[in-house]
């Protein structure tokens, strides 16, 4: 015997169905858009998704030729990054910076730029001229003579929602230049751009 069933409950059915798959599929939507170990999204900066801050920011975001980078080391495998407006406007700054780095012979280096929302959740950083923002930055140190070990000579800074980095100044704990970086295969992790220095640093 044929059973048939309304027209209205295989609806429902079909749209329970979709409703499913299409939860399945956010759950496999990550926190920002970059996959580790990918250059381009490591050297880019970036904001945080689905953010109305976001928005705001995307209008009067500090471009690549407004700023100057520093990356000022504290201690073993610990850095404090400056981004200062170096324009005669204010512009700001919202989300993640990016990261690559430099080889001795100038060649860019596929640096990994993980994300940690330290010390916090990203803030809206009005800069004036001459004034900065801050993030901490942590690494793994590595030995040289190992394959998988990053020797960087420079590193490059990308402002969030720009794609093109500026080199940033490297200075040691003494804030003297330093001329080589040693960074392991898991690369760097940085956390959000603070309008003050602040508790950005990890521990």
């Amino acid at each position: 015997m044929t059973v048939r069933r309304p027209a209205r409950l295989v609806a429902v059915g079909v749209a329970a169905l979709a409703a499913t798959v299409l939860l399945t599929a956010c759950d496999d939507v990550k926190y920002t858009d970059d996959k580790p170990g990918d250059p381009k999204a490591s050297a880019a900066g970036a904001t945080v998704p689905n953010d109305p801050m976001a928005e705001q920011a995307a209008g009067s975001r500090c471009k690549s030729d407004e700023i100057s980078a520093t990356v000022q080391l504290k201690g073993a495998g610990s850095a404090l990054l400056t981004i200062k407006n170096k324009s005669n406007h204010n512009c700001t700054l919202y989300g993640y910076a990016g990261f690559g780095g430099l080889r001795a012979d100038n060649s860019a280096d596929a640096l990994t730029a993980n994300r940690d929302a330290h010390p916090g959740p990203a803030t809206l950083v009005t800069l004036k001229p001459d004034k900065a923002g801050y993030a901490g930055l942590k690494w793994s140190a590595c030995d040289k003579s190992d394959a998988s070990c990053h020797v960087l000579t420079g590193l490059q800074v990308t402002a969030p929602d720009e794609t093109t980095p500026v080199t940033a100044e490297v200075l040691g704990t003494d804030g003297k230049p330093v001329s080589q970086l040693l960074v392991s295969a898991a690369g760097l992790t940085t956390g959000t751009l603070q309008k003050s220095n602040d508790k950005v640093l990890f521990n």
